[in-house]
Order: structure tokens, then C-alpha cells, then sequence
């Protein structure tokens, strides 16, 4: 049977890259977002951004 630190470590393991693919996917998808708001010609409120928020917006203005 495996010891409780084994199994300590595989659970940090399996989430650590969980997380770490669930970070990429997410930035993949951030990117893929901001072309298409280009593309399609999106205001703030279509790409689904606050008003006062300005990063996104400002990415998908220039």
C-alpha cells in the first residue's frame, strides 16, 4: 500500500499540472478572442467586457 506522503505528492503533482494546462488553455483561448473581436468588429459590451475595464479593450483597438 502506498504511504500517505506517496499519495500526498502524486495529488500535488496531478494538480499542479492540472492547473498549469488549464492556465494555458485559458491564455490560448484569451488570445483567439482579442483576433476575433478585430475581426468581427466588436465593441466592449459584445466581446463581453466591463466599461471600465481597459486592458482587453484596449488590446482589441489596436
Amino acid at each position: 500500500m502506498a504511504s500517505l506522503r506517496f499519495k500526498q505528492t502524486a495529488v500535488l503533482v496531478a494538480h499542479t499540472f492540472a492547473f498549469t494546462m488549464s492556465f494555458m488553455v485559458w491564455t490560448m483561448f484569451g488570445e483567439i478572442g482579442v483576433l476575433n473581436a478585430k475581426e468581427l468588429s466588436l465593441n466592449g459590451t459584445q466581446f463581453g467586457n466591463h466599461p471600465e475595464t481597459g486592458t482587453a479593450n484596449a488590446a482589441a483597438r489596436q
